[in-house]
């Protein structure tokens, strides 16, 4: 078998769709031509991606309805179907409609009260500033005590040397 003949084959053969006769021919090309190969394991991959799912229940007298609208000549106007026990939802559709729009008011309203309370925990700007330089003078005089001192114990030192007749070094 050639790649022209066995291409065509592949994607039945992956599916499960070619008789018994049909995938012993394909079988021994795929072992042996790496692009057939190839095209093989790609539909393998994207079988991957079509997992089977449960079947989706279809509601009682679905088939009816679609039969009256056949014979009524509808074309298939967008409107879902509705299943004639359909009486108890126009009650609760207001009152869902309320809750929606009470729960989007209570989320604004935490958020501008969260924004609130935040603002409140932060400092104002000038609050900042004050506190920044009071911090600033206490480093900066502290420093200067430092230098205070050390300058006191180098000249007392100094001066002792001077006092000895050595020149301190």
């Amino acid at each position: 078998m050639n790649c022209e003949h066995a291409r065509p084959l592949v994607p039945l053969y992956v599916d499960g769709e070619l008789t018994s006769v049909q995938s012993a021919e394909l079988r021994p090309h795929l072992l042996s031509c790496p692009a057939c190969r190839g095209l093989a394991q790609a539909e393998q991959s994207l079988h991957a991606w079509f997992v089977p799912t449960a079947e989706i229940p279809v509601p009682t007298g679905f088939a009816a309805h679609v039969a009256r609208r056949a014979v009524a000549g509808d074309t298939g106007s967008k409107r879902p179907f509705a299943p004639a026990e359909s009486s108890n939802h126009e009650h609760s559709e207001p009152i869902l409609q309320f809750v929606l729009h009470a729960l989007a008011v209570a989320a604004i309203a935490l958020v501008v009260v969260s924004i609130a309370m935040r603002r409140l925990d932060q400092p104002a700007a000038e609050e900042l500033k004050a506190h920044e330089s009071q911090a600033l003078d206490a480093s900066l005089f502290a420093l200067d005590q430092i230098n205070r001192e050390e300058l006191r114990a180098v000249g007392t030192n100094g001066l002792q040397g001077t006092r000895d007749g050595s020149s301190g070094r």
